[in-house]
């Protein structure tokens, strides 16, 4: 990877000494992202929800085995859903603390373990009555909360004796899976309504509340790219991964009760790949903007990337702890950074786009 970001490093230092292009096509950019990525991705995440919703019933209708094993994995397709649309930091999803609601996390200070102890020991029914998560804590809405109860006291839940079944448990993780659909909903509609947000993003060109001009939604889509990087290096990776392989922290990974860490990351950075790639992207606007071999190399990059973090086979939780998995791991780590770095330099700067202030600023 550090030969390809050589050679990147050197069809940037070429594009620097061309000639001055034209205006980019921010209105186009901001049509194809909003049309090829953010729509599809919160109606996936919609209907991922609902699905979540009928799976958890059945299960607390019926809790076997099986329907145990439904609802985990309906929860594995929420939670995917959720990390397609994460890395897309623009619009309603960003309004009322709703990112919080979806998946409260990092929790550094256990808030929402000590939470969900207090609701399932105190047993309230008005938690679990239709629209009782409303106005209350993040730490008991959240996806992560719905991921604590039912696969730490799941088997409990399908226990063959009525009388070990938390019956209780249940009913706040559908509780949980209700908030969720209605929230992404809700999320979805404010995007595609008669008014909505994707209006907003397409007459930004005009200036509205929003935007004043189509330049500054594309460079909410920039930042949206380079924020999604910035998380998985910094967040999803290097906390787990601490400074060494002695003081790797498996339970500061994401999701990593259900080992969902690494599919996590793998979503995420489908969605950052899409957001350059997709037709009419940042990658078409470097093409255009006549800095096709920077967008060859980014291309290459982004597909090395994705490929390694399908090659490492064991949960992130594993593999920070496995010498040779480790290696894996810190190598996607680096090719992110160099990922990362390009995009809110060079890339940047060449669409004519400022990224602005992050936390590998610096790094």
């Amino acid at each position: 990877m550090r030969v390809a970001f050589v050679s990147i490093i050197f069809c940037v230092a070429v594009v620097a000494t061309s000639p001055v292009r034209a205006q980019p096509d921010y209105r186009l950019l901001n049509q194809s992202l909003t049309d090829g990525v953010v729509l599809p991705a919160y109606m996936g995440m919609a209907n991922a929800m609902t699905d979540l919703v009928k799976t958890t019933q059945t299960f607390c209708t019926t809790p076997t085995s099986a329907t145990l094993a439904d609802a985990k994995g309906a929860y594995r397709t929420a939670m995917a859903a959720w990390q397609r649309a994460q890395p897309i930091a623009i619009g309603p999803v960003t309004l009322g603390g709703r990112v919080s609601r979806i998946q409260f996390w990092p929790d550094k200070r256990g808030t929402a373990a000590r939470q969900i102890r207090r609701a399932l020991k105190a047993q309230d029914p008005a938690l679990v009555a239709a629209g009782g998560l409303r106005g209350r804590s993040v730490a008991l809405q959240n996806l992560t909360a719905y991921e604590r109860i039912i696969f730490d006291h799941g088997e409990k839940i399908a226990s063959t004796s009525p009388a070990a079944r938390d019956r209780y448990a249940c009913a706040l993780a559908l509780a949980i899976a209700r908030f969720q659909a209605t929230l992404a909903a809700q999320i979805r509609d404010d995007w595609t309504k008669p008014g909505g947000f994707r209006d907003k993003v397409m007459t930004a060109a005009d200036g509205n509340e929003n935007f004043a001009d189509a330049k500054e939604a594309s460079t909410q889509f920039l930042k949206s790219l380079v924020g999604g990087l910035d998380a998985v290096i910094l967040v999803k990776l290097s906390r787990p991964l601490g400074k060494s392989l002695d003081g790797a922290r498996p339970k500061r990974a994401e999701s990593w009760r259900s080992r969902h860490s690494l599919d996590n990351i793998r979503a995420n950075l489908k969605t950052a790949q899409a957001l350059y790639e997709s037709p009419g992207g940042f990658g078409d606007l470097l093409t255009a903007n006549g800095a096709g071999p920077l967008d060859d190399g980014l291309r290459k990059s982004f597909k090395e990337a994705v490929a390694l973090a399908q090659t490492i086979d064991r949960p992130l939780y594993d593999a920070v702890t496995d010498p040779v998995a480790r290696k894996q791991v810190e190598t996607l780590r680096e090719q992110l950074k160099d990922l990362h770095l390009l995009i809110a330099g060079p890339v940047a700067s060449e669409v004519g786009l400022v990224a602005g202030f992050n936390a590998m600023d610096g790094d």
